[in-house]
């Protein structure tokens, strides 16, 4: 079952983004688009993909756990008060199409 997993990962998010916002993450200034990125990759786990719009962004993430097969997720976060905070988990995801000329 999802739900020891989900809640594990969603108290670690917050503890992470609690620290995030404690170092001075209510500020003014708009962070660089890497910066965003970083921030996003620090609130969850195994991160392969970050897409940054405005104050959202998708993550598309990747956790396992043990005797458990793995499970690729997207989680959508926003910005608030200058902090990523998850707002929903997107569930399980399929993979990506594989764009035309690429080879297995």
């Amino acid at each position: 079952m999802r739900s020891g997993r989900g809640a594990v990962a969603t108290f670690a998010a917050l503890t992470i983004i609690t620290g995030l916002a404690a170092c001075g993450g209510g500020g003014n200034t708009r962070p660089s688009p890497a910066q965003d990125r970083a921030a996003v990759r620090g609130a969850l786990m195994t991160v392969s993909t970050i897409k940054v719009n405005g104050d959202r962004a998708l993550a598309q993430v990747s956790s396992g756990a043990k005797n458990q097969k793995a499970s690729n997720d997207v989680v959508e976060l926003v910005r608030e008060r200058g902090a990523w905070r998850v707002a929903s988990l997107g569930g399980p995801q399929p993979p990506a199409p594989k764009k035309p000329g690429d080879e297995s």
